[in-house]
């Protein structure tokens, strides 16, 4: 896909998650020079996943990623790929908005893209928390600013993000923050991270 937008994802309850995952191969999304790669809005309890799992039904076997702990040479192996070729300096890998919360991003690659690795937060709208989202075992790498750039930097009111885990992530060359964390609340935990270079765009 050359963009790719997934909106008004439902409101699901803990036990009948919404699962979005690559079917028969490997989904690649962005290089078209779009104003976004891949979108998603709106709804709770949903996962996006390139997880390959039988049992789960998720993903697909020749599209792995680092599973088993096999990190070395897992780019380009994961069953979701975002890679936007630095197509346009204003675009982030996945934009997460729209009120969601309460999600799970895992298993997915993505690569070269101008702005942020992940961004995810609803500017200026304080009652849109999110809380209790999942960020793990992404590989995010080459990207112009932030790797994870988590909760508005806009003047206030906004939301929260609140009791959040970030773990067994990988954040590679990024041109300013690995991870910016703003507006928290509850209790987040990050952990089990590896992170850096980063700030390699400082001199410009």
């Amino acid at each position: 896909y050359n963009f790719l937008r997934l909106g008004n994802l439902l409101n699901r309850s803990t036990g009948t998650k919404l699962v979005i995952t690559n079917k028969n191969g490997r989904v690649k999304v962005g290089g078209a020079g779009h104003y976004y790669a891949l979108s998603l809005s709106g709804g709770s309890n949903w996962v996006l996943t390139g997880r390959y799992d039988p049992l789960s039904e998720t993903g697909h076997a020749s599209f792995a990623g680092h599973r088993h702990g096999a990190f070395a040479n897992s780019q380009g192996t994961y069953g979701i790929l975002v890679d936007d070729a630095f197509s346009n300096p204003n675009v982030s890998g996945i934009q997460i908005f729209g009120g969601a919360s309460r999600f799970e991003v895992e298993y997915i690659e993505i690569a070269r893209v101008g702005f942020a690795g992940i961004l995810a937060k609803t500017d200026n709208t304080a009652s849109a928390t999110m809380e209790a989202c999942k960020l793990h075992d992404l590989y995010i790498h080459d990207t112009g600013s932030e790797g994870l750039y988590i909760g508005s930097t806009q003047a206030q009111p906004q939301h929260q993000i609140r009791d959040w885990e970030i773990y067994n992530n990988r954040i590679l060359r990024t041109g300013t923050e690995a991870l910016q964390l703003g507006q928290l609340g509850g209790v987040t935990h990050v952990h089990h991270n590896v992170l850096g270079p980063s700030a390699i765009d400082w001199r410009s």
